[in-house]
Order: structure tokens, then sequence, then C-alpha cells
């Protein structure tokens, strides 16, 4: 029987220490997937995960977030603060950040000239949440919100790439809303992790400038 994990004090250094071993195993196996696109240059799946983890801790005390207007700080603030069956959404974005990209094991790609695509890895990550929810010891409604996230955490991703083309961030947002509900800010704040975790900040820095900066519109909208 594994060892259940105390959310709360989950940290990256525990998990880089491999103090989680026994309880998620799983998760470790992904230190031997390796992605190679301007997002991962070389780069573990296992890395980008607990980067990504860092990454929405950094978020959630304040990086980026107190970048925005007070107003929507003050919005952000207090929907983090909200909690699900008494755990923090705070909590459970950090934990969304760690497992969003676990089913990538099972949908790598290796392409003849070197890089990597992972087609509906979105999808088989959600389906692995079941099974982590209940080392986390997390209750139906946890496990619902988080499975959300990590199912849809793909569609800001596509949003941002739309606004780029065609700078139709106002109808982008629209559009957002409309799929992701009352996830909204969980989702675009996910996204923001997911891209400070990987690599594109060293491969592209103008582009991560500019995607950085469409995703703060869309938290502040």
């Amino acid at each position: 029987m594994r060892t259940t994990i105390t959310l709360r004090d989950l940290t990256a250094e525990k998990i880089e220490n491999e103090e989680y071993k026994d309880s998620i195993p799983e998760f470790y196996t992904l230190t031997s997937v390796v992605e190679n696109i301007p997002w991962h240059l070389n780069q573990s799946v296992f890395n980008h995960l607990v980067s990504s983890f860092k990454a929405m801790t950094d978020i959630i005390n304040g990086e980026v977030i107190n970048d925005l207007s007070p107003e929507s700080v003050k919005s952000i603030r207090n929907y983090l603060n909200e909690d699900i069956d008494s755990l923090p959404i705070s909590e459970l974005l950090k934990l969304a950040a760690l497992l969003h990209d676990v089913g990538k094991d099972k949908t790598i790609q290796h392409l003849p000239n070197g890089s990597t695509i992972c087609p509906g890895h979105e999808a088989e990550s959600a389906n692995r949440i079941p099974e982590y929810a209940r080392v986390f010891g997390l209750t139906e409604d946890q496990e619902k919100f988080l499975h959300q996230l990590v199912a849809n955490h793909d569609y800001v991703h596509q949003a941002v790439a739309k606004t780029r083309e065609s700078d139709s961030a106002d109808e982008n947002i629209k559009l957002l809303k409309e799929q992701l509900g009352e996830k909204y800010i969980a989702i675009c704040l996910l996204s923001l992790a997911d891209m400070q975790g990987g690599d594109l900040r060293k491969s592209n820095p103008e582009e991560f400038e500019k995607y950085q900066e469409i995703l703060k519109y869309f938290l502040e909208h």
C-alpha cells in the first residue's frame, strides 16, 4: 500500500530528493522521458514538472501576479484563497502544475529530425489523476477540479497562439471563458507555470516575453 502524501507538506526539494519514490514511483520514471522542442531543450518531463511546480509556487507568492492591476491582483488573490473541501485552490494549482504532463510517457513520439511531439498527452495525463488523487488523499470534488485543470490546460496555449496570429485577444478570451467557465483563472495560471517551467525563456527570450504578456492580458480580463 502506498504512503499518503500530505499536499500541504509537498515541496520541490522533497520531490527532487526522491522522498516520495515509494508513494509515486511512476512519477520518477519520467526522468527518462526527454522532450526536444523550443519549449523543452532535451528536458525530461520530470524536470519540467518539478520546474512548473516551483514556478506555480512563485506565481502564487506574487511573481507576475503582482505586475497586474490592483483590481486583478485582489480578484486573483481572492480566487486562490477559495477552498474546495477545506483545501485552498492555490494548493490544488501547485499539484496541477506538478502533474499536468504525467501522461507524456505514453504519448511521446520521436521524429526523424530529432524533435519530439506528445499528441493527446492532456487526456492521457488527466486519466492518471484518480491514482494520484488517492495518494494525495483528495476528496471527490478536489479530484474533479484537478482533473479538469489537467485535461484542459492546452486550451489557453491554443488561445495564445491564435492571439499571436490574429491579434484578437478579446475574442479569444471570450471563447476561453465559454470553454473553461469558472476554471478560467486557474488554467491561465497553470499555463503560465507550464511556460515558465520549460526552456522557452532560454531558447527564444523574445517569444517568452510576448507569450507572458498575452497571458498577463488574459489574467487582467
